[in-house]
């Protein structure tokens, strides 16, 4: 009986855990990212209030996370970045996914361990969940940084039209992503209006840009905007660079795809050998069979 609730309990406890971890991360709005900086840089020294006990262990364990260098243990920040997610949203993660692996672990090996085995695979059990939350992060990052590169070409192309147009290279890249749609054109206009409030060029805007995203396309963009200051003609290079990168993104998808197709080539293998395991056994049995 005590199994049975136990067992009941965990399942219980792991329902309600991948419940929340399944749940979106928490991303805010830019704008009301850039309204609490306008109101920070206002009013610099604000009154705050203790945060509760689990809140203050949450960022204490962020800290201690944000201060390793252990691929398992430290956080990933530019993948963060790049998907607009916090630091704290991502321990959260860890932690609900932890926990979840836990429960799990518990509920299936209670029946089949003995008591001194259970706790050491419910620490096994944990701490691979805790490494879940590390690996959807770094694939939705590669992902994300796909959209970002391609983005960054079509920025190239826009900016080339608005220095065609005879404005001035702060100005041409600037309107470039007013005109333009999707989250890396709004990332990017955002950092252009800070650095434009803090006296900072926009070159220099998209060079920080690029070392927290850790995407070297949007450095080359800056690059090439920082050398009209010098009086190039950046038109071409810039339409040149839009060229090369979207070279770039098919080659990758095209190498992705030849991937994926050779990986399909196991699964059908499998079958086929199940297929003739399953024939040969029928005329097996015929023959053997008086």
């Amino acid at each position: 009986m005590t199994t049975v609730l136990l067992l009941t309990a965990g399942v219980a406890a792991g329902l309600i855990l991948i419940g929340a971890a399944l749940l979106p991360a928490r991303s805010e709005p830019l704008a009301v990212t850039i309204a609490r900086f306008d109101a920070i840089t206002a009013n610099p020294d604000p009154p705050t209030q203790p945060p509760a006990w689990w809140q203050g262990g949450l960022e204490r364990l962020t800290a201690a996370c944000a201060r390793s260098s252990r691929r398992w243990w430290r956080i990933p920040t530019a993948d963060l970045m790049v998907l607009g997610q916090t630091a704290q949203a991502f321990t959260t993660r860890r932690l609900a996914a932890g926990g979840i692996g836990l429960l799990a672990t518990t509920a299936l090996v209670v029946p089949i361990l003995s008591p001194l085995q259970l706790p050491v695979a419910a620490l096994a059990g944990m701490a691979m969940g805790w490494m879940v939350p590390v690996v959807m992060v770094t694939r939705a990052a590669k992902v994300a940084r796909g959209q970002l590169v391609a983005a960054i070409a079509v920025l190239c192309d826009l900016t080339a039209q608005e220095r065609d147009a005879g404005r001035a290279p702060a100005q041409a890249v600037v309107e470039a992503t007013a005109v333009a749609d999707g989250w890396v054109a709004t990332l990017v206009r955002a950092r252009l209006r800070s650095a434009q409030r803090l006296g900072h060029t926009p070159w220099e805007a998209l060079t920080a840009l690029a070392e927290q995203v850790q995407v070297r396309e949007v450095a080359d963009l800056a690059e090439i905007i920082a050398t009209a200051t010098d009086g190039a003609a950046i038109s071409r290079a810039l339409r040149d660079k839009a060229t090369a990168l979207r070279a770039t993104a098919i080659q990758t998808d095209t190498a992705t795809a030849n991937a994926r197709v050779e990986w399909l080539v196991w699964p059908v293998a499998l079958l086929v050998v199940g297929m003739v395991l399953l024939v040969v056994r029928g005329i097996a049995t015929q023959v053997i069979t008086p």
